[in-house]
């Protein structure tokens, strides 16, 4: 997804934490006297944020593999019934802060990792200087989502289109002539069930990540004005770009949104000088 990276930054270790019989991989790199967080969107990693290289003049980065990437383990056998939970997520990045003597940091998340971000903020709210979340999840839940993570009908039928691509394009070929789904919707979803592989990482991580909600009242009691920053792509099918008028809703001047002409993948030379401009 990235452009093309010249000069990777050096790996300066990989590490991992354990709680639960959970286990969390990371990433620590740059030389900066400050630290920066990433969380990934779905199906990607910590490389993704080398992107944005120069950040690492300023910051030391904590690259975080979520589970089912990279080497992050999460028992498959709890997917549905026994998720990964909001409060073993927040030991777990308290178990890195800790190994890695971080009294502060920012935040920078994509997609997926937008609500890991989010569920962060609750908890870690006092440590937190800024936080930029990239087409971010966890701000709408949308009800496809809702329907087959959290009724016993839709689980089924999420089991089912793992294994069967054929119900998948002909529920999109259906929901597409009735005007149920748009086009460019449908493009980027068939993208994302191309492979069984692909379908199968969906349905983990669906299942297994289902109680990872922030509680964005929460978050607004207690965050400070001039930490929120959101970029938002306006050709954007997945995370629309009339998010952002979900987010003034609930955090008004709290937080700052930029609507850049792009989709969903803000990995892009147009984004750089605008998170720059806001983490430097």
């Amino acid at each position: 997804m990235p452009g093309k990276i010249k000069n990777l930054n050096k790996i300066i270790k990989e590490e991992f934490v354990t709680y639960n019989n959970i286990s969390l991989q990371y990433f620590v790199y740059g030389s900066g006297k400050n630290h920066l967080v990433t969380l990934h969107g779905f199906g990607r990693d910590y490389k993704d944020f080398m992107f944005f290289e120069d950040l690492t003049k300023n910051y030391t980065v904590i690259g975080i593999n979520l589970f089912f990437h990279g080497a992050s383990k999460f028992p498959e056998e709890r997917t549905t019934k026994s998720p990964f939970t909001k409060s073993e997520w927040q030991s777990l990045f308290k178990l890195i802060i800790e190994k890695e003597n971080v009294l502060s940091f920012s935040l920078i998340s994509y997609s997926m990792g937008g609500k890991f971000a989010f569920c962060l903020l609750e908890e870690y709210f006092n440590c937190v200087k800024k936080v930029v979340f990239l087409a971010p999840d966890g701000v709408v839940e949308n009800p496809w989502y809702k329907f087959v993570t959290q009724t016993s009908i839709g689980k089924r039928v999420s089991k089912k289109f793992v294994t069967n691509d054929f119900l998948i394009s002909r529920f999109f070929n259906y929901s597409t002539k009735l005007n149920l789904t748009n086009p460019n919707l449908k493009k980027f979803v068939e993208f994302n069930v191309s492979t069984l592989e692909k379908r199968e990482l969906i349905y983990k991580v669906w299942q297994s990540f289902k109680l990872i909600k922030p509680n964005h009242n929460v978050i607004k009691s207690k965050i400070s004005k001039g930490k929120l920053f959101v970029v938002l792509g306006k050709k954007d099918v997945a995370i629309k770009a009339n998010y952002a008028n979900v987010l003034y809703k609930i955090y008004g001047d709290l937080v700052k949104v930029e609507i850049l002409n792009l989709g969903h993948n803000l990995f892009r030379t147009e984004v750089k000088p605008v998170i720059f401009k806001f983490l430097t």
